[in-house]
Order: structure tokens, then sequence, then C-alpha cells
């Protein structure tokens, strides 16, 4: 029998950690060679990374419990509700016309990629780290 995980506050620190001080570096880069809209482009991109990726990390952290074929259903509908979301995201950004004057869009690009690509593995980490227990003996020590 699998067990479920309880939720894991260090689990979610060690993701959050390396990817702030990705974007905490991105920032500072982006500010020092394009300014202000570098800066607040950065800010937005980091800022899109943590909250999408935190949101995700807890959903499924709250599903663990679950059979895995449900697990799975709601990590697919997950996905596709942070792809469209994230699509609306940037079409209102566009529209707003925020791309470009205060939101610089290679600071915002290259933000997410660097704190999507240390979130990943970060969590890639944490998955090969963590001592998951494989079955449940049911309260029986041999």
């Amino acid at each position: 029998m699998t067990t479920a995980s309880s939720p894991d506050p260090a689990g979610l620190r060690g993701l959050l950690v390396p990817t702030v001080v990705t974007g905490g570096v991105s920032v500072l880069l982006a500010a020092v060679t394009r300014g202000s809209t570098g800066l607040f482009g950065a800010v937005v991109g980091a800022g899109l990374v943590l909250a999408f990726f935190s949101v995700s990390h807890l959903v499924l952290e709250r599903t663990a419990h679950l059979p895995p074929e449900l697990t799975f259903l709601v990590a697919l509908g997950l996905y596709t509700v942070k792809v469209v979301v994230l699509a609306l995201t940037f079409v209102l950004l566009s529209g707003l016309d925020l791309l470009g004057d205060p939101l610089h869009r290679g600071a915002l690009g290259l933000s997410v990629i660097a704190c999507t690509l240390t979130w990943t593995v970060a969590e890639v980490r944490h998955a090969m780290t963590a001592r998951i227990p494989t079955y449940d003996l049911g309260g029986k020590s041999s």
C-alpha cells in the first residue's frame, strides 16, 4: 500500500529559496543592463514563476493521498489551467501595452526561463533526496 505524505513545508521552502535567489539575481542584472523597464520585467517574470509553480506544488501536495489516476488527472487539469491563465496573462499585458515600455520583454522572458530552470532543478533534487516510503507495513514491525 502506498502512503501519502503529509504537506512538507521544508520541501516547498527548498524550492522557493533557490528560485527567489535566481529571481533576485535576474532582477539585479536586468536593472543594471536595462534600467527600470528591465527591473519591472524581471520582477514580473520571477513573480509569475513563483506564483504558478507554488500553486501547482501546493495543489498536488494536497492531492497526494488520492489514487494515482486521480492525481494524474488533477495534474493534467492544473497544467491546462496554468497554460491558459499564462496565455491570458501575456495577452492582457500586451493588450494593456505594458510589454515594451514599463516591462522589458527580454528581461521578463529571461527571468521566467532562469526561474523555471531553477525551480525544476530544485524539484528534481528534492525528489531524488526525499525519503518517501514505498509501502506501509500496516503498523506491524518485524
